[in-house]
């Protein structure tokens, strides 16, 4: 991950609180979004927790794949405009998220599904290769999740804001996250270790005789909503940020592209 010192530093810790401001500030709009769109996903996650059915015939497990990872295509295309205008101070127009988000959606599938989605793919075919690589593949996946996360994490806001293309994004991306990239991957590993955390602590209240276990599925699908919920946020709070320092942009220039 070859790296050059920017203009000046990238805040991991100011980054991170601006995400989680935004997040508290608008929580309940942003999360009522994200469980509308995860709902299908995590009715699939339920009833194979519930059911104990984990080897389901092919066909259905890609479909599970494929609705959730629509889903996050969504929060995507929804959340930027809300996320960038409330940064600015400006009012959140949930009408005015989805009209700017839906004028990007075919762009924003392929992107996404180009980087993100090969990995929730692969898992599908964990029985052909044995549960003994499950741990090696996870950790596997963290890794070149990070990878992709570091150059490419402000795609899809970029996408978004500028339409300039699946090509320009992605050059995008690499430009505004080159200097920064150290900062980068210590904010995500900041906010992954948090996520682990939050999961083997629900790991960690299992008991199916005390009746806990339906504890442990609420705690996994709260923690796989502010994964999606959270990412979203800092993807866009980086893209703004990486745009001032490299640009000389400010917030509501950036915004403005909506008006």
């Amino acid at each position: 991950m070859s790296d050059s010192t920017g203009p000046s530093s990238l805040a991991v810790f100011g980054t991170l609180h601006l995400a989680i401001l935004v997040l508290r500030r608008h929580f309940v709009l942003f999360f009522l979004i994200t469980v509308l769109f995860l709902a299908p996903q995590m009715l699939f996650e339920v009833d194979a927790l519930l059911t104990h059915v984990l080897d389901w015939p092919l066909l259905w497990q890609v479909l599970k794949v494929i609705v959730g990872q629509i889903a996050r295509v969504m929060i995507s295309l929804f959340l930027v405009h809300a996320i960038l205008q409330a940064i600015d101070g400006r009012a959140v127009s949930l009408k005015a998220s989805i009209f700017w988000g839906m004028r990007s959606l075919r762009p924003v599938i392929a992107v996404h599904f180009l980087l993100f989605s090969w990995f929730p793919i692969t898992r599908i075919f964990l029985h052909e290769i044995g549960f003994q690589w499950y741990f090696p593949l996870i950790l596997f996946e963290f890794a070149v999740n990070i990878v992709l996360l570091t150059y490419f994490s402000t795609a899809l806001p970029s996408l978004i804001v500028e339409r300039g293309g699946i090509l320009h994004c992605l050059k995008r991306s690499v430009f505004l996250t080159r200097g920064y990239r150290w900062e980068i991957v210590a904010v995500w590993l900041i906010i992954s270790v948090v996520l682990v955390a939050m999961h083997f602590g629900a790991v960690l209240t299992i008991d199916v005789r005390s009746g806990t276990f339906g504890v442990f599925i609420l705690v996994e699908q709260l923690v796989g909503f502010l994964q999606v919920l959270f990412g979203t946020i800092l993807s866009t709070v980086l893209y703004l940020k990486l745009r001032i320092l490299k640009e000389g942009s400010d917030p509501d220039r950036i915004a403005a592209v909506f008006d």
